[in-house]
């Protein structure tokens, strides 16, 4: 597995920003999805409806819905390589389909038990524990710990996610039982149909061959469609856990780095191993035209020659002679060069010093406070000077929404200008209340959330609060006082 292969963008998500993930690799490979599918799958299917002709339909389409672990390893086996830059073939695909059908399947289909007693998790998180047997190949305790780890990370969107593909399988089969109806003009309607469908499986009914058929076709279709997204949700589900769990961001961002890096020392080692080739090289060409001018100069016709040449050369002077100018150019040229390599990889490594910085470190930062919650202007500016004495000012006049749209952005603005409390500009009502159970003082905390619950009342039901609880809210108001968190 290469990580720095990845085709899609690693980074911690929020779980459903992980099934948005995962839908968006479904739609991207769609065509290789469905080809695949239809050239192990289907064929699978055909042969089991085979059998009803010597047992009721129902039962074959019952096991049909048994085996839906073993149709998910399909997409799962494209999507799994696909992530890392290598989408299998159909022709793999088909190699690797008889391994699909028979590895471990009596586990996988043990845990389909109807209401699953034996295993009452795999009901709601097929879609995480199938991919982890699936591609981490674990048995026994270590599969267990392992999905305890990943579901307490996915949380309960893994039970949302099959809730949610249960329902839309169960909208276009019923859409297609209401064309069905349309078609053949009986006036039961899609729920008498199917009621006629079940007990034709199940019993002794009749159904028109063409209509029966037409339905088995349609339940099938349905399947395929939500199944697909269905693993892909799930998929992209497991890859943000392992973001979260292995840090698989960073170590990305490292590798790449490193791939940058590497063709920079690459350079900086074929500069040095050249000038020093380059260097040994004039050394010895040097030294070689040393001892053969020696070599002449020894002979007496040269004898003055060599007088002369010891009065002109002196111990500050730099000798030209030969190829020793040479060596020296080729060691500056090498100095200089491993100086310039060393100051960009440190400007670099400077550029990019983002890269170093953990998504959790980041998040440390003390966010600035919002100007709107809500759609609520909560700055200081926007609020008179006594938020209580205006409150009280308009509850006097009748303006019961307008004195507790005073007290509320008031009580808001002290959370997230004094207090500093992490309140977002999407925050709900809710969420405010969760973010003042950081307040010590339960006082602040109960008002907050008295004050709350009237506002939307207010606000939503348009009711307004009765005159005991509006009295008791500007009487008790407690953030009037200023400083940090109480």
């Amino acid at each position: 597995m290469r990580l720095e292969d990845v085709s899609a963008v690693i980074r911690p998500r929020g779980q459903w920003e992980a099934v948005d993930l995962g839908f968006a690799m479904t739609r991207k490979l769609f065509p290789r999805l469905l080809a695949a599918w239809s050239l192990t799958v289907v064929p699978l299917w055909i042969l089991l409806l085979g059998l009803s002709w010597v047992m009721p339909l129902g039962w074959v389409l019952t096991v049909i819905w048994w085996l839906k672990p073993i149709y998910d390893r399909v997409p799962l086996f494209i999507m799994s390589r696909s992530l890392f830059g290598a989408t299998p073939t159909l022709r793999e695909v088909l190699r690797a389909w008889p391994g699909m059908i028979f590895r471990r399947s009596l586990g996988v289909l043990f845990y389909r038990v109807p209401w699953l007693l034996v295993l009452p998790h795999f009901a709601w998180s097929r879609a995480v524990t199938a991919t982890a047997i699936d591609l981490e190949q674990q048995r026994g305790k270590a599969l267990n710990d392992r999905q305890q780890v990943l579901l307490r990370l996915a949380g309960g969107r893994v039970g949302g996610l099959m809730a949610l593909c249960g329902l839309y399988e169960t909208i276009l089969v019923f859409a297609l039982l209401t064309l069905g109806v349309t078609a053949t003009g009986d006036p039961t309607g899609a729920t008498g149909l199917m009621d006629a469908f079940v007990d034709m499986a199940f019993g002794k009914g009749e159904m028109e061959p063409w209509l029966k058929w037409t339905l088995v076709l349609g339940y099938l279709v349905s399947m395929t469609l939500v199944e697909l997204f269905y693993v892909g949700g799930g998929f992209g589900i497991y890859l943000n856990c392992r973001t979260h769990l292995e840090g698989w961001d960073v170590e990305i961002s490292f590798r790449r780095l490193a791939k940058r890096l590497q063709k920079a020392v690459t350079v900086l080692a074929f500069f040095a191993c050249t000038a020093g080739a380059s260097a040994i090289e004039i050394e010895k060409t040097a030294s070689k035209e040393k001892a053969a001018i020696q070599e002449i100069l020894k002979q007496p016709a040269f004898e003055i020659h060599k007088v002369k040449e010891r009065k002109m050369t002196s111990d500050n002077d730099w000798d030209f002679s030969g190829g020793e100018w040479l060596a020296s150019v080729g060691q500056i040229l090498y100095y200089a060069i491993l100086v310039g390599v060393v100051v960009w990889l440190a400007w670099l490594l400077y550029v990019n010093r983002h890269m170093f910085q953990r998504t959790g470190a980041r998040t440390l930062q003390k966010p600035s406070a919002p100007l709107t919650i809500m759609g609520l202007d909560v700055t200081p500016e926007s609020l008179p000077a006594d938020i209580l004495a205006a409150a009280m000012a308009r509850w006097a006049a009748g303006d019961a929404r307008g004195a507790l749209s005073l007290l509320y952005r008031g009580s808001l603005s002290w959370l997230v200008n004094h207090a500093h409390l992490p309140v977002q500009e999407g925050d709900t009502e809710n969420d405010c209340v969760r973010h003042t159970r950081k307040l010590v003082e339960p006082v602040r905390r109960d008002y907050f959330a008295d004050l709350t619950g009237q506002w939307m009342l207010v606000a939503y039901a348009e009711r307004d609060p009765a005159p005991t609880d509006m009295e008791r809210l500007l009487q008790s108001w407690p953030f009037r006082e200023q400083g940090g968190p109480q």
